[in-house]
Parts: structure tokens; C-alpha cells; sequence
């Protein structure tokens, strides 16, 4: 999920969690440079007004998790196109500051 924060700035979020005040990208990085897959793979669904550009669509494939039994590890994991097995699986990657201001919960991204 990607949350406007007074439309100047962005936090990263995946699915069930709650985002923590403060914790914001500017609009301009979370957009040019996504720290978490599924924040690309959202990306890559907006439509551009131009026909003449085309943008690579990123389609998640798997089943989508239940929020009522979240899969362990990584709540995306099962629909991850980029999950490393057994990590993302079995450990719950932090919420980590990726570049400044801005934070997301990736194993595999810096």
C-alpha cells in the first residue's frame, strides 16, 4: 500500500501492516526509486496519460495472503517476484531506513 502523506511525502507499506508516524520517503524518491517490490509492482499498474509511452507492467502471481493468517516471513513473499526461499519465508525482514527518509521492509533491497 502506498499512503500520501500531505501529498509531499510517502511511506512504504506492505500488506496488514500499519504504517508508523514519521516514518516517510519523499514523493519524488518512493516513486523513482520503489525500496519494496510490491510498491513496484503498484507503480507499474498506474496508467501513463501519454499512448505512445509504455511502461514494463510487473503481474504478481500466486495467491494473495489472508489477513486472518498472514504467511510467516515476509507477509509478500507469496507473491514476491524477487523472494529468496527459505529467508523470505521464515524471517520477517525489518523495517529499515533504505536511503533517507526513506524506510521499507525488504529483505533483499537496500
Amino acid at each position: 500500500m502506498i499512503c500520501a502523506w500531505m501529498e509531499t511525502s510517502s511511506a512504504e507499506i506492505g500488506s496488514s501492516q500499519t504504517m508508523k508516524s514519521g516514518l516517510t520517503a519523499s514523493a519524488r524518491d518512493l516513486y523513482t526509486a520503489p525500496k519494496h517490490p510490491y510498491t513496484e509492482a503498484l507503480l507499474s499498474a498506474v496508467p501513463i496519460p501519454d499512448p505512445t509511452v509504455k511502461r514494463q507492467r510487473i503481474r504478481l502471481q500466486g495467491d494473495v495472503p489472508s489477513p486472518i493468517r498472514p504467511p510467516s516471513g515476509c507477509r509478500f513473499h507469496t507473491r514476491c517476484p524477487i523472494r529468496v526461499l527459505p529467508l523470505c519465508a521464515t524471517e520477517v525482514p525489518p523495517l529499515e531506513e533504505k536511503s533517507d527518509g526513506h524506510w521499507a521492509a525488504c529483505h533483499l533491497r537496500d
